[in-house]
């Protein structure tokens, strides 16, 4: 039996689409940024925290798996 811990979130869908995500993360930040910087810092929070992952990979992920780039 095994003692080690899984990890909490999966490891592989991230890396998968890591410049990606850090891409769609750029462009939030500089579309808050001109439209209202007194919100970056909220949104900075949110680029930075590990959660609400899931929706960017179903969007960048399905047209690598239907043959576009």
């Amino acid at each position: 039996m095994s003692t080690t811990k899984p990890s909490s979130t999966p490891k592989i869908p991230f890396k998968l689409v890591k410049q990606e995500l850090k891409d769609v993360e750029a462009q939030i930040r500089d579309q808050v940024r001109a439209f209202d910087p007194a919100v970056a810092p909220y949104i900075d929070y949110i680029c930075n925290t590990s959660g609400k992952r899931i929706r960017p990979i179903l969007s960048i992920r399905p047209p690598y798996y239907w043959g576009y780039s």
